[in-house]
């Protein structure tokens, strides 16, 4: 089985907003993106929000020096992460400062797009011949420098906390898929351009953006604790740098 062989569901979280009127402001020692690697959601990058918007860089994964399956006598899982890129803007409208982002990932816009991770798309193997379910409640994930409880898609914000979900039951020999986001976001600023953001995790090309932590997953009542290791390939994104 290709363990990578899956595809990750974009899920982009668009708040409303006027075109920034600020200047292109030079980004020091930050490495840029051309835009167009975010495919589909390319268009959203002018949108002056801070509110994450998830794109798939999953083709452009070091696979030979990342960790990204796990496997036990009963299941097997494969995830790749899920990145966003935040919009670094002010209540006011104009652009953040950016000083603190020196040498991290951005796409270029006329915002200060900076990349991070918000979650980590998963795919699970039973290998038994039993039902098997994983209780999402009592499990969790790590990502960046998140690591605590999950959170699923269509989840209201204000409730990723207190949010109960239903168990992910694959049958016997089957399979399934689910993606898994961090739970640590906010409220980013107020007013018309109100929206929620996560605070950033900065990319690195060649650093893992998994984060140190171990997930810790519920399965038939009891855990495994896999680690994960992700790392941006600057060969494989190289024709999307852009330099000024």
């Amino acid at each position: 089985m290709n363990r990578h062989a899956f595809s990750t569901v974009i899920m982009a979280t668009i708040v409303a907003g006027s075109l920034l009127l600020a200047p292109q402001i030079t980004f020091a020692a930050n490495i840029g993106l051309d835009r167009s690697i975010a495919g589909n959601t390319a268009a959203n990058i002018r949108r002056a929000h801070p509110a994450p918007v998830n794109i798939d860089l999953s083709n452009y994964i070091d696979t030979e020096n990342s960790k990204l399956h796990y496997e036990d006598e009963s299941l097997s899982l494969d995830v790749i992460p899920v990145f966003d890129y935040i919009s670094l803007v002010q209540p006011n409208g104009r652009s953040a400062h950016v000083s603190d982002y020196d040498n991290a990932l951005y796409m270029y816009g006329q915002n200060h797009n900076i990349l991070s991770i918000g979650g980590a798309a998963a795919k699970f193997q039973n290998k038994t011949n039993e039902t098997m379910v994983i209780d999402i409640n009592s499990s969790s994930i790590s990502v960046g420098s998140f690591k605590g409880k999950i959170m699923l898609p269509g989840t209201q914000f204000v409730a990723e906390q207190t949010s109960n979900y239903a168990p992910l039951v694959i049958p016997p020999n089957g399979s399934a898929q689910a993606i898994f986001f961090r739970s640590d976001y906010f409220l980013a600023q107020p007013g018309m351009l109100a929206s929620w953001t996560h605070p950033v995790d900065t990319i690195f090309f060649g650093e893992n953006v998994m984060g140190n932590g171990e997930w810790a997953l519920n399965v038939n009542g009891k855990y495994i604790m896999p680690t994960f290791d992700a790392r941006l390939s600057k060969d494989k994104m190289s024709s999307f740098i852009k330099t000024k």
